[in-house]
């Protein structure tokens, strides 16, 4: 029995930590108590680097904050878990009744990672809103702005001396099934339709966003769900040391998750154990080095701030040799299947019954009509004016010289720009103004005039996560990557495929998403003669099975007007003429505009449009 995505995902996470408990049971069982706390310390990091990679690795947004999560993790389960007698020493003026507070240890850490995801709902929302640059500079704020408080705050936080006297544990085990709820965890979001959406957004922002990803809301709840990971890491990093201080939960600790992270390769959750097992370890032998042991009857000399070169050393090399880390983006059970690959090359093959004929499921009518649209761009108008309409079984084309204002207007249908005047309506309910995702959703798709896919996602994935946008089952999913012929690459990323397949590709993601209107933006670009006549029957069939009207902005004329049942012209930002393609050819304005100047140069005008012809039934 072949196991799912997720089911597969979760077995290899359990494994991960299974063989990292073992390894550090038999590490501690080997040199006593003090090795049991180091273990315990490492398998605490995981938990901490898990839950940073569940956001900065889904979202490809860079983080300096999660330690502030961690620490608010800390502080909760200090105060909640301390001796009252205790707390009237360190903080006896603490807030709302806190001081006669003691609750047992593991409801204190459920309570803390509770607090800690409430911490995160409130900071996320700002803080996902922001991307790139804008979103280091706020999350390493918020670093700054907790530990400020904790030094302030003296009546709930103790102040610069910080808190004690709550308990601690001495068991690496609580750190073990610690670990395995952090990956387990991650490995779920990872493989869930909303981690999915996040990853297809830190691939390409633009291209998910007119998919109808709604990057924020995913981003938010990665940002919540980390929240709650770093708080529970924060929490037994506490009740490991024994004391909870500002300075415990900032820069060095800050950094070290960092390089932690980066070490592994920052999209896998198996690279983030891997880097806290490689860094962590790799600390401890230069702490020792650094204070100077005697080797071979020798006394090294002592070396300050060793482990913090060590880390500094680590980032540069990763940066340097390999910046998506030791594993990239791949997961144990990933590695492990593909081991499986090419040991059972060379086997014979059991062959599989053929797939049944693809169906595809009927997409709403609509009609799509663009009145009076125009743009401008700092006084230059690359739209003036331009109305035109499409309805439901409908190919129309959109052509026009270079810079006639054909991507912008589609730019502009889609959400992408907004229009300056004008109105763009779906079935009379208006478009403008709304953002590229809620456009999508509305039955809107599009594909780009430069391919823009998910290059590190499969093809399976790509389909999936505009298909997991319009709700569209797993057999529609399979339905359209048998219609597409993709079926055979499913599971190869997109980046690898070849021209004509990544073409191919965009138009299956955008069918996904079960639009009533599609636009596409030169979709027979580096196209030969055969690709482009397979790309018109795909057209052709889609029409007719589907029903969906569909916009064309192409410069092959042969293609424009052998598919089309109506085509717009353009021209410097105008539309000059519109009608059938022997009606357009034949207008003198088109001719002098567009079709002239490829005369003048001996072209031969283009082909007459093919009179109507029955479409064969897909395959």
């Amino acid at each position: 029995m072949r196991l799912g995505p997720r089911a597969a995902a979760v077995l290899g996470g359990w494994g991960l930590i299974g063989l990292l408990a073992a390894g550090a049971a038999l590490y501690s069982a080997t040199g006593g108590g003090a090795r049991e706390q180091q273990v315990t310390i490492l398998l605490v990091y995981v938990v901490l680097v898990v839950g940073l990679q569940i956001f900065v690795g889904n979202s490809g947004v860079f983080s300096l904050g999660h330690v502030a999560l961690a620490a608010v993790g800390a502080y909760t389960v200090a105060i909640l878990n301390a001796d009252p007698q205790l707390k009237e020493i360190t903080i006896e003026n603490a807030p709302f009744g806190l001081v006669e507070v003691q609750l047992p240890l593991a409801v204190a850490v459920a309570v803390a990672v509770v607090v800690a995801a409430l911490f995160g709902f409130v900071s996320g929302l700002a803080i996902t809103r922001l991307a790139g640059l804008a979103a280091i500079i706020v999350t390493l704020a918020l670093l700054v702005i907790v530990r400020n408080v904790a030094i302030n705050w003296d009546e709930l936080s103790g102040g610069a001396e910080g808190l004690y006297g709550f308990s601690t544990i001495d068991s690496m085990w609580w750190a073990v099934a610690a670990a395995l709820v952090a990956v387990t965890v991650a490995l779920l979001f990872r493989e869930s339709r909303l981690g999915l959406r996040l990853q297809a957004s830190r691939e390409d922002d633009l291209a998910a966003a007119a998919m109808g990803v709604d990057i924020r809301r995913s981003r938010f709840a990665a940002w919540i769900v980390s929240a709650a990971v770093a708080g529970l890491g924060g929490a037994l990093f506490a009740l490991i040391v024994g004391t909870v201080t500002p300075d415990e939960y900032y820069l060095h600790l800050t950094l070290l998750t960092l390089a932690m992270l980066v070490l592994g390769g920052m999209a896998s959750v198996t690279g983030a154990v891997l880097g806290a097992v490689v860094v962590y370890a790799g600390s401890e032998v230069m702490a020792d080095i650094g204070e100077g042991p005697v080797v071979a009857g020798f006394d090294l000399p002592e070396i300050v701030g060793l482990p913090t070169l060590f880390l500094g050393v680590v980032i540069l090399a990763v940066m340097i040799v390999r910046p998506s880390g030791l594993v990239n983006d791949r997961e144990l059970h990933h590695l492990v299947g593909s081991l499986g690959r090419r040991l059972s090359r060379g086997r014979p093959a059991k062959t599989a019954p053929a797939p049944a004929p693809a169906q595809l499921a009927e997409r709403p009518r609509a009609r799509l009509a663009v009145a009076a649209a125009t743009k401008t761009f700092q006084g230059l108008t690359a739209v003036n004016d331009v109305s035109l309409e499409v309805a439901s079984g409908e190919i129309i084309g959109l052509i026009g010289p270079n810079g006639a204002g054909k991507t912008t207007l589609i730019n502009a249908i889609s959400g992408v720009v907004p229009l300056s005047e004008g109105e763009i309506t779906l079935d009379g309910d208006r478009m403008n103004g709304l953002p590229p995702s809620r456009v999508a959703r509305r039955g809107i798709a599009r594909t780009f005039q430069n391919i823009r896919l998910f290059g590190a996602l499969s093809v399976r994935e790509n389909v999936a996560v505009t298909a997991g946008v319009a709700g569209t089952d797993e057999a529609e999913v399979d339905a359209i990557l048998h219609r597409f012929r993709l079926d055979a690459v499913s599971d190869r990323r997109a980046k690898t495929l070849a021209y004509g397949q990544q073409r191919d590709l965009e138009l299956a993601r955008a069918v996904a998403l079960r639009p009533s209107v599609l636009l596409l933006d030169e979709p027979s670009a580096g196209m030969n003669s055969v690709e482009t006549e397979r790309l018109r029957e795909q057209l052709r069939r889609l029409r007719e099975d589907v029903g969906c009207g569909v916009i064309v902005v192409d410069h092959d004329l042969a293609f424009i007007m052998a598919l089309c049942d109506r085509v717009y012209v353009m021209n410097e930002g105008r539309l000059i003429s519109s009608g059938t393609p022997g009606e357009v050819q034949q207008d003198p304005a088109v001719v002098k505009a567009y079709l002239g100047t490829r005369a003048a140069g001996g072209a031969p005008p283009p082909p007459k449009a093919a009179p109507p012809r029955a479409v064969p039934p897909a395959p």
